[in-house]
């Protein structure tokens, strides 16, 4: 699949280059030359809206260049402007007669206006192509499939199915189309054949497995549904889509069919190709894919989520906000499109409205932890400690007997408490934390490192510290952490050669930087401290510390007699009674 893709590409290029080399007129004409360095920066920053709008000026200053032609198509579809790529893709088919762009654009512009016959003919053309890979022939068989199914032979949907003879990967989604065709038909018999092919192999497949379980649920296979739902939760990775995913079909409500209409089937098969070639190498065309899919089923919250998935691995939060927003309400999707949007939010700096939609989930949902929790960490990175305090709060008063999983409100409301100068209280929320998660590499690191910033509890300070970097050695941080206690109770080699181990984990920490550099002095190594004092100077510290990096830069440490190793074993009795977890 990623070879048919890179080689779509390569084709692609290989027709731009020809073209620009042939014609040196491009070169000559600086507004044309302009537009196309413009659109090809606007690729560059996954721009879509712009690409499309530079390359239709170099299109208008060449109308004869169909490579301007095809690029304009191909980001007007990216940008969801599907009507205007249609109006191009018709000046596209008299130039070169099978373009699979073209053709698919208008089949799916006939499907949007139910000309079925109008689409085949479309699909028809574009299988006539030369150099057809697996990805256009098993797309053009899925759809023109679909068609038939419209036009009311099932039978021979169900042979285009069949016939469709690429890549080994590709069974799955012929097999799950077939069931699709015949649920969408009435029979449930041969339905059911078809699915139980997709289930082996569709199994870590969210969206044919929502189709499968649907199926199920619809024909009374409850036990079966269960199996399936503890099972995947197992096998797959943990995320808020499956956890949401799980508790749905869990409650064993009769499901609609996900498919109601040929659009909704055509809109389908986008769907899938747009998530098979959802890779770094394939995002372009994903969104192509799923653009078309969007046209024919705006609502469908699969196909809006990974849409906007994909614009945020573009790095374009504006676009993929909209999109988020338009996952309805409905949807078992909601949850996560909204925190994905409130993510979105936090990058183009509107933390107003990244607030006001956790704000939002949280009245509705006041029991979700991890809501709270991301709210009150909005409040805590933004300094406003009383407010942080106030949502951890609101999760902790709703617990009458704290779990295992109310860990992470305790620690966070503790490092508020403790940012508000506030220790008892905070120490207190720490000790809780770590009674009820004894093993949390994060609470052993922050209450052990508390404590020996404090000078108090040494011994059994370091024990957590060190257990901290045991679980996590390859957090930089915590390794940053045990090696400043080090550095604190005056084993300064010791310090050195875990700081040095930190910094390699994070090489570009101002903070990691700057206590090595402290460390340096210490052991006589002056010249390296000052380096490392202004590496840490170059890596934008915050306000307080570059103050104090300045200092240090031009009068060194203030000579301070060492505290004594020893000193970590002089310790009073830990409060609550708490003690080194062990394994």
């Amino acid at each position: 699949m990623h070879k048919v893709f890179c080689g779509f590409l390569l084709g692609l290029s290989l027709i731009l280059f020809s073209t620009i080399t042939a014609r040196s007129e491009i070169v000559r004409s600086s507004s044309l030359y302009s537009a196309y360095l413009m659109a090809r920066q606007a690729e560059l920053d996954y721009t879509p809206s712009k690409a499309a709008r530079y390359y239709r000026d170099a299109y208008n200053y060449d109308p004869d260049n169909r490579v301007f032609l095809n690029y304009t198509i191909l980001f007007d579809v990216m940008n969801g402007k599907i009507d205007s790529a249609a109006q191009l893709s018709r000046s596209m088919i008299r130039i070169e007669r099978s373009h699979y762009l073209s053709r698919l654009v208008l089949a799916v512009e006939a499907v949007g206006f139910r000309q079925y016959n109008v689409a085949l003919r479309h699909l028809s053309y574009a299988s006539t192509a030369n150099d057809k890979g697996a990805i256009v022939v098993s797309s053009i068989g899925l759809l023109s499939a679909w068609l038939y199914e419209a036009l009311g032979d099932t039978d021979r949907a169900i042979s285009f199915v069949e016939e469709i003879d690429v890549e080994k990967w590709f069974d799955l989604y012929r097999f799950y189309h077939a069931a699709l065709i015949n649920d969408f038909s009435g029979k449930k018999e041969e339905a059911a054949v078809w699915f139980e092919k997709v289930n082996p192999l569709g199994s870590g497949v969210l969206r044919i497995l929502d189709s499968y379980t649907s199926f199920l649920l619809r024909n009374g296979e409850h036990e079966q549904v269960k199996e399936i739902a503890q099972s995947f939760q197992k096998e797959a990775q943990s995320s808020l889509l499956i956890t949401k995913w799980q508790e749905n079909i869990l409650q064993l409500q009769v499901m609609e069919s996900v498919v109601k209409s040929t659009q909704m089937g055509f809109a389908e098969v986008l769907y899938n190709f747009g998530t098979m070639l959802g890779t770094k190498s394939g995002e372009e065309l994903s969104a192509v894919y799923l653009q078309l899919s969007l046209y024919l089923f705006p609502g469908s919250a699969f196909t809006l989520v990974r849409l906007a998935d994909i614009y945020g691995d573009w790095k374009r939060h504006d676009l993929a906000v909209g999109l988020y927003a338009r996952v309805p309400d409905f949807s078992l999707f909601k949850s996560y499109a909204e925190i994905r949007r409130a993510s979105s939010y936090k990058v183009l700096n509107q933390t107003g409205k990244m607030i006001y939609i956790l704000q939002k989930m949280v009245k509705k949902d006041p029991d979700d932890i991890e809501l709270i929790a991301k709210l009150g960490n909005v409040y805590l990175g933004r300094k406003q400690f009383a407010k942080a305090i106030e949502v951890y709060s609101s999760g902790i008063d709703q617990v009458s007997v704290p779990q295992k999983k109310h860990w992470r409100l305790f620690y966070l409301r503790g490092i508020a408490l403790d940012r508000s100068n506030e220790w008892a209280k905070a120490e207190k929320d720490l000790l809780e934390s770590l009674k009820l998660y004894s093993n949390h590499p994060l609470v052993l690191n922050y209450l052990g490192y508390s404590w020996i910033e404090k000078g108090i509890y040494l011994g059994e300070a370091m024990k957590m510290i060190t257990r901290s970097a045991e679980i996590r050695p390859n957090n930089g941080n915590i390794i940053d952490s045990l090696g400043w206690s080090y550095y604190k109770l005056g084993d300064y080699e010791s310090a050195v050669s875990v700081l040095e181990r930190a910094l390699d984990l994070k090489p570009s920490d101002p903070v990691i930087n700057d206590h090595l550099g402290d460390c340096y002095w210490k052991v006589g190594r002056k010249t390296e401290a000052l380096y490392k004092w202004t590496h840490s100077l170059n890596l934008d510290p915050s306000l307080e510390n570059l103050v104090r990096i300045k200092d240090k830069i031009e009068k060194g440490l203030p000579q301070i007699k060492d505290q004594r190793l020893e000193k970590a074993m002089q310790e009073g009795t830990v409060p609550c009674g708490i003690s080194c977890p062990e394994e």
